[in-house]
């Protein structure tokens, strides 16, 4: 009879566990699906034990509520796997590339970046940031504020996003704000990157223009940052003594490339050349009070 009593008991706690564990959700991490109950509903992997967790940001596994490599605050749920995403909910592609300039004794917090709503990650003070997220078709608030203060000093930009994009940007912490600068959106074309990484910007061809840029940097005076066009496109903005190289998709004929200030376009310099074929373009640029040098230009295919 004891032993029957038990037994029964035993039972009896080995089915109140079950009903607890079902009760409860969790995120797999091998597909981020929630799930409850002790298997998958989505891939069938069994619960792990110590509640872990795949980062929406970088695709690392967690087990506490920050990620381990990239610092992403553990989300209240979990979202699918991004190819899964994206293939199956028309989400696009958006790489995030923040530069965050230090400060040595002033404003020196943490940011938390938000893409509408959600919050993305915690940037941790003059430490950048590179990860990629998918998103739906239109605008979208990219939104940095004060880690852990709600009300308190931020900055806000809005992207439209049509294709999949890279949007880059510089903060600096305030006392008042956080400050972005050196911004830019541009269409990121995976399979025509290059072998070396460098960015690639589709504008209007299938002709690969290899751009080399040396700016050089002012040590008092015009030391602004610098907007490239090619024709009347803009391709990036140049951080102010900051080299640049990548690859222009451009069409067949006569292309002008201008350099003007940032924001200004009456102090500036231009450079046109015809292309023919894919080609290498390379040059020098100085910042003046009054345009922008070009020097040592040089195109070769």
């Amino acid at each position: 009879m004891k032993k029957f009593s038990a037994l029964l008991l035993a039972l009896l706690m080995l089915v109140c566990c079950i009903c607890a564990a079902e009760g409860e959700t969790w995120f797999c991490p091998v597909c981020g699906t929630e799930a409850e109950g002790n298997f998958c509903s989505g891939c069938g992997a069994k619960r792990p034990d110590d509640g872990s967790w795949i980062c929406p940001v970088c695709g690392s596994g967690c087990t506490t509520n920050f990620c381990s490599n990239c610092g992403t605050k553990r989300p209240e749920e979990q979202p699918q796997a991004a190819a899964a995403a994206e293939e199956n909910s028309g989400l696009i592609r958006l790489d995030l590339s923040i530069a965050f300039e230090k400060n040595t004794y002033f404003a020196t917090y943490d940011v938390d970046l938000f893409v509408d709503d959600v919050q993305i990650t915690v940037m941790r003070h003059g430490v950048d940031f590179a990860g990629t997220i998918y998103v739906t078709p239109g605008k979208h608030v990219i939104r940095f504020r004060e880690s852990g203060v709600p009300y308190s000093s931020q900055g806000a930009t809005v992207i439209n996003m049509s294709e999949p994009s890279r949007y880059e940007c510089t903060i600096q912490t305030e006392v008042f704000k956080v400050k972005i600068s050196s911004e830019r959106t541009v269409i990121i074309t995976d399979d025509q990157e290059n072998p070396d990484g460098k960015p690639v910007f589709r504008l209007n061809g299938d002709l690969m223009l290899k751009v080399k840029l040396e700016f050089k940097k002012n040590g008092i005076f015009s030391r602004y940052d610098v907007d490239m066009y090619l024709d009347d496109m803009l391709v990036t903005t140049l951080a102010h003594g900051k080299n640049f190289e990548g690859t222009l998709l451009v069409s067949q004929g006569t292309h002008i490339i201008t350099f003007c200030k940032a924001g200004d376009t009456d102090i500036q310099g231009t450079i046109s050349f015809k292309v023919d074929k894919d080609a290498f373009f390379s040059c020098r640029i100085e910042a003046e009070w009054n345009k922008v040098t070009i020097k040592n230009d040089k195109l070769s295919y």
